[in-house]
């Protein structure tokens, strides 16, 4: 992972240590012996936020110091009091100044018959009240869907309520409205079926979520300005649109897109510099959703394999797009790993299952440069562009390749690939 300036470049080997490099020389700044999942640097480039399986560091980069953080998931409150009466779960007491009160659709005497969760109903008929207060927690900012019995007779109801922060003082809460705080260095990990986005910068919660409506969010990549977090996943919750995509407002902590991407498997995500784009790996191809327009604008298909008998492709590699989609169809074997776009998003850097590393234009869709020998044994992951445009890393077996652009693009009109590296074993 590279530094906000691409100065300093962190690998973390399988099992550490945390190695910081300067990129310019080469050089060791720093080690630790730590082995985490996930790793985010600060703003300024000064630390560096990791987690692993068992605990979250923050790292010095400046003094060498490790401080570890303990960092806790904020509680969520509805602002409503529980009793029993015959058998039934009824509100005894609407706090003010709480969500519940400000919807004015619960009242006291009002009967909770459970919640929805997804479209599925859950019945909380003899439960005691901790154990449906229970049910309904969650974090600040996240929704949640009452049923209710209105007092008199009255037809049940639904009632969607977004929770909020507080705190007790002299054993009242103290509302606050839930705001995520943005910041275009955070760490989003998954934490018990919630995304959580930790400030790297302190390590503190910055914003919590929960899905709507997919069952379990794998991918989920922040936009670089930190304004809006994308989910997806390949659940199964409907079952016309297995593949779903979701699309959360950071600061007001509210999902302002629900879109169904079809059946073939997401692999990868990433947001566009300007975060009007989502760009979606699938198998064989990358595809460019358009925010604003909520749809697949464009896609470029990933042909690892030209034509048999056809002369090895000197200069720039094209493919013809319509073509090289049919053979994948066919071969089905093709397979994208990872992938990153440049930061002024005219280069696609696409790792792929047969060890290479693909070059493609945004603006043509065509190839421009292939690194490394095809090895059907091996997969090419972790590729990523350095902030500064300069580098473009990836890993695999192993090894570690550091590439300067310039020296890996076609220079000026002879349009030549080249395979120039800088490698550092893991």
């Amino acid at each position: 992972m590279f530094s906000p300036k691409g100065d300093k470049l962190a690998v973390a080997a399988s099992g550490g240590p945390v190695t910081i490099y300067d990129t310019s020389t080469g050089d060791v700044l720093r080690e630790f012996q730590f082995d985490p999942v996930l790793m985010k640097f600060s703003a300024d480039g000064t630390r560096l936020l990791t987690v692993s399986t068992e605990k979250t560091k923050l790292l010095d980069l400046s003094t060498g110091k490790e401080a570890v953080v303990q960092w806790q998931i904020p509680i969520g409150h509805v602002g409503y009091r529980l009793k029993i009466q015959s058998g039934k779960l009824l509100f005894d007491e609407i706090l003010p100044g709480g969500p519940a009160a400000e919807s004015g659709k619960l009242k006291v005497g009002d009967e909770l018959l459970g919640m929805v969760v997804r479209g599925e109903f859950r019945r909380f008929l003899g439960k005691p009240v901790a154990d449906a207060m229970k049910e309904v927690a969650g974090p600040p900012g996240a929704p949640l869907t009452l049923r209710v019995s209105p007092k008199g007779g009255k037809p049940e109801i639904d009632v969607t309520l977004k929770r909020a922060g507080g705190t007790l003082v002299q054993n009242q809460i103290q509302f606050q409205k839930a705001e995520g705080n943005v910041t275009a260095d955070g760490c989003v990990l998954k934490n018990s079926g919630q995304i959580v986005v930790l400030n790297a910068n302190n390590g503190n919660v910055a914003a919590v979520f929960r899905s709507i409506d997919l069952e379990k969010p794998e991918l989920k990549i922040l936009s670089l300005d930190g304004r809006h977090l994308a989910i997806a996943s390949q659940s199964r919750i409907y079952p016309q649109a297995p593949c779903g995509l979701e699309i959360f407002d950071v600061a007001k902590q509210e999902r302002t897109q629900f879109a169904t991407l079809g059946e073939d498997t997401l692999v990868h995500m990433r947001y566009s510099p300007d975060g009007k784009q989502l760009l979606l790996g699938r198998s064989d191809r990358v595809e460019f959703y358009d925010v604003e327009k909520r749809s697949i604008s464009d896609s470029i298909v990933i042909d690892l394999d030209p034509l048999p008998d056809a002369p090895e492709p000197t200069g720039e590699i094209e493919f013809d797009q319509e073509e090289a989609l049919k053979r994948a169809q066919r071969k089905g074997t093709e397979r994208i790993y990872s992938f990153d776009i440049s930061p002024d998003g005219k280069l696609l850097a696409v790792g792929t299952n047969h060890v290479q590393c693909l070059i493609w234009s945004t603006q043509t869709r065509k190839c421009v440069a292939k690194i490394g020998e095809r090895n059907p044994s091996g997969i090419a992951s972790h590729v990523q562009f350095s902030p500064n445009g300069r580098w473009l890393t990836y890993y695999d077996h192993g090894t570690l390749h550091i590439m300067n652009l310039k020296e890996v693009l076609p220079p000026g009109d002879n349009g030549s690939t080249t395979n120039k590296t800088d490698s550092a074993t893991k």
